[in-house]
Parts: structure tokens; C-alpha cells; sequence
């Protein structure tokens, strides 16, 4: 049913292996796989990463994320209990504070994004979340991420993501009863932003 695609640099195995523990805690019995995709040079090119990721995957959905999330509890709950059409899916994304990290935001140009309320359909300007996103396996094979994109480098890849699944066609889903939690202290929100401490 879901191949977890992860990305990771390799230097936080505590945080993977946290993920991996909140992907096999789980009420539901279902058929997963968990792929893990290592940036051993530490080249920073994360689409390129989660396309390599995604290639190996044999399951219909994909859930692409970064090494330091954990899912909620009753993720999968909240997933099969969610019976509105979607190619893409996000998820609440919560910082350690309970705030909000980058989950449903809008771009208004490569550089600028504000988070919106859960509420707000997608107008054509919303863009996934870099570190968690559900998709459809041939969303994957019509619309794949920037290969050459460094790391916090603008246009930034995941913004650039977004924009061409809107030009592919595709919308966001937003499902609030879908948690992860972002496994990191040092970031919290403050207005429609996310700050690092």
C-alpha cells in the first residue's frame, strides 16, 4: 500500500531510527516497504535523492520524507479514513513546540512562501511540504524533482516541485487528520513563517 521513501545524510541515526520505529508502531496492519536513500558525498541535492528514492519503490503510494519526522500514532488511520480524490497529499507537519512547520503554504514568487490556513484549497499556489508529502505513484512518473538544485539554494526544490505539479496539472490535498512531527528543536513558528533558533 505505502513505500516510505527517506532521505537522509547518515548523520543523525537516533532521528532514522525514530522514524523507522513511529512507520512499524501502528494500530492497522497494512503492507509497507521502507526505502532509505543515503547522501553519502553529502552533495545536498536533495531532489535528486528523492528521485532515486522513489525509482525503487513497488507500492501505488509514495510518502517522501526527510529522516527527522515521526509519524503520529494514528497516521494511518487518519489516512484511510480519508475519502476525498487526491494525487497530493499533506499531512500537518508540528514542530517539538507544537507549531507549525511548513506544511500547507502558498508561494508568491521563488522566494517567498507564507503558511495558510488549513482550510484554503489549493488555488494553484500552494506548494507540498519539502520534508513529507504523499503522492501518487504516477504523479511520481509525470512530475519529478529538480536534480541540480543544491540544498537551500533558490529556486529551492521543493518550491520548484510545486510549481511544475501545478503545471503538470496536479493540486495539493490538505488532510488535517494526518500528523507528523517534526523531529527538531530548533525550529518554531512565528506568524505564517518557520524560524530557527
Amino acid at each position: 500500500m505505502i513505500s516510505y521513501c527517506i532521505i537522509t545524510k547518515g548523520d543523525r541515526p537516533d532521528k532514522l531510527a525514530a522514524l523507522i520505529e513511529s512507520i512499524k508502531t501502528t494500530p492497522y496492519t497494512y503492507d509497507f516497504e521502507i526505502n532509505i536513500a543515503v547522501d553519502a558525498m553529502d552533495e545536498g541535492r536533495l531532489g535528486a535523492l528523492r528521485n532515486q528514492v522513489c525509482r525503487s519503490a513497488k507500492y501505488p503510494i509514495l510518502a517522501v520524507c526527510d529522516d527527522d519526522l515521526i509519524l503520529d500514532y494514528d497516521f494511518i488511520q487518519g489516512l484511510i479514513g480519508f475519502t476525498q480524490p487526491w494525487d497530493v497529499m499533506c499531512p500537518k507537519v508540528l514542530n517539538p513546540d507544537g507549531s507549525r512547520y511548513w506544511d500547507w503554504r502558498e508561494w508568491d514568487g521563488y522566494d517567498k512562501q507564507m503558511m495558510v490556513d488549513y482550510a484554503e484549497p489549493d488555488d494553484g499556489t500552494i506548494i507540498p511540504p519539502g520534508c513529507f508529502v504523499l503522492l501518487k505513484r504516477d504523479v511520481f512518473d509525470n512530475v519529478q524533482w529538480s536534480e541540480t538544485i543544491p540544498f537551500y539554494t533558490p529556486p529551492f526544490e521543493d518550491i520548484d516541485f510545486g510549481i511544475r505539479l501545478h503545471e503538470a496539472g496536479y493540486k495539493c490535498t490538505m488532510n488535517p487528520f494526518m500528523t507528523v512531527h517534526h523531529n527538531d528543536e530548533r525550529y518554531y513558528q512565528t506568524g505564517n513563517v518557520v524560524m530557527k533558533k
